[in-house]
């Protein structure tokens, strides 16, 4: 048998192997030039061996010119390493692909004859597994970060609580004293018209320091009174009513868009404290009129920080006030923290809200979602 049948029948063999490999390969010589593809290369593809082969690799689509490739199977043959696992991902014709990439040294049969076997695993699924482990990960590791803050939070509110109902206590039995004794003198008759004036201001101021102390105890107080089922609706109807004297004084029509009747678990008085406090926030933001709009709805219609089941409904207060700026709203639920004028607000009002809330197993926050004006959601457990 003469070497060129031989050349001829060892290439036939190969070419017959390649045929049965199930993974699709590419053979390419040392210019990077197609060689030959198998079946699964060309099904995987959808090219057609006929129409590729002599031609440059590039020529198979913009994917497959990619500069890291070509550099890569170049140096197959410069520094004589083969590769496994080299990530190649693109646009073909079967769509947006992931592959790892093995590229093996060929000698061929005649003397200076070199060509690289490319074969292509394709991990498109695989990676997207992959990613959506990655995010769900990432998922958990947040809401296990937000738990801690929130437990870091609780601790520090728990010690803020404990110092100021001390401090409260001891200041609010002496300013009694001044306000009382403030009191007596103005009715002695051998004042002045100087005097009286000078003892309306320390009354005035000292009616003030109470107002800062009823707050601080009310946000340090733990309160035993237990949450009982409250028909949503018809509380939030007494609260807008006990208020429409004030929002019609300040201009400010209030919308209350609910058609739900369904129970809440929490204690009447302190869910009417909770909305007072909600909705006179939302008549200061208005001082020129304007439009408070009360809702309820399930947590899947609203973004919330929480993911929460249906076990809870959503109170939301809106207004189309000035809103809070995006670097203040971490802090607007913090003790002490107020966006209103000095002498306006004790920077208690929220913290209080907040407590009570978490007392019944719910809790309030801030809607990020608001272009304009401002939004706080009131969640409650189900009744």
């Amino acid at each position: 048998m003469t070497e060129q049948k031989i050349y001829k029948r060892a290439q036939g063999f190969a070419d017959k192997i390649l045929e049965t490999v199930p993974f699709p390969l590419l053979l390419l010589d040392a210019e990077l030039v197609l060689e030959g593809m198998n079946l699964a290369f060309c099904e995987k593809f959808r090219f057609s061996s006929d129409d590729y082969e002599g031609k440059p690799l590039p020529d198979l689509g913009p994917a497959w010119g990619d500069r890291e490739l070509c550099e890569k199977l170049a140096r197959v043959h410069s520094d004589h390493k083969d590769f496994v696992g080299f990530p190649f991902e693109g646009d073909f014709a079967i769509g947006h692909r992931s592959f790892l990439l093995n590229g093996t040294r060929l000698k061929g049969i005649q003397e200076g004859e070199r060509f690289i076997v490319l074969s292509f695993e394709d991990v498109t699924e695989f990676q997207g597994h992959i990613l959506e482990l990655t995010r769900e990960r990432d998922d958990e590791r947040g809401r296990h970060q937000i738990t801690l803050e929130q437990l870091r939070h609780s601790n520090r509110l728990g010690i803020i609580g404990r110092l100021t109902a001390g401090v409260a206590h001891e200041l609010g039995s002496p300013l009694n004293v001044v306000l009382a004794q403030a009191s007596l003198l103005k009715m002695e008759g051998v004042l002045t018209e100087d005097m009286r004036d000078d003892l309306t201001v320390i009354e005035d101021q000292a009616r003030k320091m109470a107002t800062l102390i009823r707050g601080l105890l009310d946000f340090s107080r733990i309160n035993k009174e237990s949450a009982i089922t409250l028909n949503l609706r018809e509380a939030l109807e007494h609260t807008i009513k006990v208020l429409k004297p004030l929002s019609k004084k300040l201009g400010v029509t209030v919308e209350l868009v609910s058609s739900c009747d369904d129970p809440v678990l929490i204690n009447g008085d302190q869910f009417g404290q909770v909305m007072t406090n909600l909705l006179v926030n939302a008549f200061d933001a208005q001082p020129n009129g304007g439009c408070v709009r009360v809702s309820v709805a399930e947590p899947g219609e609203l973004k919330l920080s929480r993911e929460l089941g249906e076990g809870f409904l959503v109170v939301s207060v809106c207004d189309d006030g000035p809103g809070v700026p995006k670097d203040l709203r971490d802090s607007i639920l913090s003790p002490f923290f107020t966006t209103k004028p000095v002498g306006k607000g004790t920077g208690l009002g929220l913290s209080v809200c907040q407590s009570i809330l978490q007392e019944a197993s719910g809790f309030l926050e801030l809607s990020t979602d608001q272009e304009k004006g401002c939004c706080f959601h009131v969640v409650l457990r189900r009744g």
